[in-house]
């Protein structure tokens, strides 16, 4: 599980860990309210889920909302066994890009990846998942981040990375969680009639079949003539 790293121990004689208080943090996240609304408008409706959740069902779409680090951090989803990993957003893409997201079946898992500043034995390279689990190098593993919000409403995802970087070069975490932000929009299955009430459109047939029937049966066998009586 990911635990930031947030003291003060000098790691060299040159690297600090500087992690940085949040200014106005929102729903109770490391995410400045700042950022989550110059991302997403406003906190209405969303909620936050805090840094990992049970693995995801179904397809979707990714938006690359924004990023503003200069690590080349990418962003794609895995198996439940953090392997057979897909790239949605490259270190390249663009504040913007979408992508259709298919998955694995039964489930996944989305990751950020991020390949930072190296200095001597120190690196901030890292990999954070939505379910919790990190992996990469030291401090960058247990430096780096992800706040995950959901509104229901919109049946909608949003992921905040920290990518462990800013400040020195290593060890300089500003525990910003705004590096990479993507958002996931499930998406909808078509509505369904409650079992056991018929579509609109099957009882309109159903209908037609009747009157079909009912006139073939009069073609099949005409009334009788009738009898004027001397």
């Amino acid at each position: 599980m990911n635990t930031k790293w947030l003291g003060g121990a000098v790691v060299a004689a040159t690297m600090i860990c500087a992690g940085s208080a949040q200014a106005a943090p929102v729903l109770g996240s490391n995410v400045e309210a700042s950022v989550f609304t110059s991302m997403f408008g406003s906190t209405s409706g969303w909620s936050y889920s805090g840094q990992s959740v049970a693995a995801f069902t179904g397809t979707g779409t990714a938006t690359l909302v924004g990023r503003s680090s200069s690590y080349a951090n990418g962003f794609g989803y895995s198996d439940t066994a953090h392997g057979g990993r897909t790239t949605i957003f490259n270190t390249g893409a663009a504040a913007g890009s979408t992508a259709a997201v298919t998955g694995y079946a039964p489930s996944y898992l989305f990751y950020f990846q991020a390949d930072g500043a190296d200095a001597f034995l120190f690196s901030d390279d890292n990999r954070q998942y939505t379910d919790g689990y990190d992996s990469g190098s030291f401090p960058g593993e247990i430096q780096g981040g992800i706040d995950i919000f959901f509104n229901a409403a919109l049946s909608q995802w949003a992921f905040f990375f920290d990518d462990a970087g800013g400040g020195l070069p290593v060890a300089g975490d500003d525990n910003d969680y705004d590096d990479m932000v993507v958002s996931f929009q499930v998406a909808q299955a078509p509505d369904e009639e409650p079992d056991g009430v018929p579509e609109p459109g099957a009882l309109a047939l159903f209908g037609l079949a009747l009157l079909g029937f009912g006139a073939a049966r009069r073609l099949k066998n005409p009334a009788p003539a009738s009898r004027t009586m001397a």
